[in-house]
């Protein structure tokens, strides 16, 4: 990842490195409405999740973050990178190698609570004859919190003040740091 192993402005070289390697090189206000957007997204998911239980048939109601989103979004981040250590197994070369691919997705997903213990978690099989990317969604009821009309919600989760910090993931720490 770029400028991970420097603590001062990164050097011309690095900086043509970055844009050679990093597969996110995209402009910086872009950059930072991505981050904007994705905290405004897990502020949307907190409401929800603060409102509404997921269970499986004949289950208690659980934390939807951890019973399904954290699962769901790790074992798509571990199945993409199962299929390129796969592709260059079979001699499918891409921009960059599976190892640094790997280094990104765990970058984008790891500082999200529960990801990596999630992302640790799914079992994978490059010899896989058909890949597939679809999750096992299984049945989930989904049940509205009892709370009475005066009551406040389960706070399971705080509302988040900050989207734009929120929203950064790690590669966008280590970008935002460097300038």
């Amino acid at each position: 990842m770029p400028f991970q192993h420097t603590i001062d402005k990164p050097s011309t070289n690095e900086r043509e490195e970055q844009w050679k390697i990093d597969l996110n090189a995209i402009p910086l206000l872009e950059r930072r409405h991505y981050s904007y957007t994705r905290g405004l997204a897990f502020d949307l998911l907190h409401w929800f999740f603060n409102r509404f239980g997921f269970s499986k048939p004949n289950q208690e109601t659980d934390d939807a973050y951890t019973c399904l989103l954290a699962p769901f979004t790790a074992e798509l981040g571990r199945k993409m990178v199962t299929y390129k250590f796969s592709a260059e197994k079979n001699k499918y070369r891409g921009v960059c190698t599976a190892e640094k691919f790997e280094h990104q997705v765990q970058k984008a997903i790891f500082c999200f609570d529960g990801m990596q213990d999630a992302y640790d978690n799914v079992e994978d099989d490059i010899d896989e004859p058909d890949p597939s990317f679809a999750f096992e969604f299984d049945d989930y009821d989904v049940a509205e919190y009892d709370v009475l009309p005066h009551d406040s919600v389960q706070h399971f989760y705080r509302s988040i003040d900050d989207f734009f910090d929120f929203g950064k993931n790690d590669a966008d720490h280590a970008y935002f740091d460097s300038l």
